[in-house]
C-alpha cells in the first residue's frame, strides 16, 4: 500500500514546481523532499514581493506600461470571491495602491496592487489560471492619468 501512495504521489507532482509533500494516515506518515536539480537551484530564493511592476515601452511607441507581475507562485483570481464581479476591467482608471487581483499561495490570499496610477491596458491572466513568479498580470499605461 506504501509503495501505491507513493507512486501516486510521485506521479501528482512531475512536472510541477512541488518541491516538498507530507502525508499523515493511520499513524503513518510519509515525507518526500525532492532535491532540486542544478537548473532549479537559481529559482529557489524566498519571495519577498507579492507583485513587482516594471516599466515597458509599448512596441507602438505611443504609452508608457507598467507591467503588473506575479511576486509568487499560486492561483491567480481577479475576483475577492467567485460570485463577486472582477476588482477591475479592461480600460478602467486605477490608482497606486489599488487591488487588482489576488493570488492564492499555500491556502492564503496575497493582494495584487496597482504600482503606479493609469488606465488597464491589459489583461494579461485568466482568473482561476496558475501563475508563477514573475509572470505578467495586468499592463497599465501610465502615460494619461488624468482623473485617476
Amino acid at each position: 500500500m506504501v509503495a501505491e501512495l507513493l507512486d501516486m504521489m510521485l506521479l501528482a507532482v512531475r512536472g510541477t514546481s512541488v518541491s516538498e509533500i507530507e502525508y499523515h494516515a493511520d499513524g503513518h506518515r510519509l515525507h518526500l523532499v525532492r532535491d532540486p536539480g542544478p537548473a532549479e537551484v537559481h529559482r529557489a530564493r524566498p519571495q519577498v514581493a507579492v507583485a513587482a511592476a516594471t516599466p515597458e515601452a509599448d512596441p507602438v511607441g505611443h504609452e508608457r506600461r507598467e507591467i503588473i507581475r506575479a511576486g509568487m507562485h499560486g492561483t491567480f483570481y481577479r475576483a475577492s470571491a467567485p460570485e463577486q464581479p472582477a476588482l477591475v476591467e479592461l480600460g478602467q482608471r486605477v490608482k497606486a495602491g489599488q487591488q487588482l487581483g489576488l493570488i492564492e499561495s499555500m491556502k492564503m490570499l496575497h493582494a495584487v496592487e496597482a504600482d503606479h496610477a493609469g488606465r488597464v491596458a491589459e489583461i494579461l491572466a485568466d482568473g482561476g489560471a496558475p501563475v508563477e513568479t514573475g509572470a505578467p498580470l495586468f499592463a497599465i499605461d501610465t502615460e494619461d492619468t488624468r482623473d485617476v
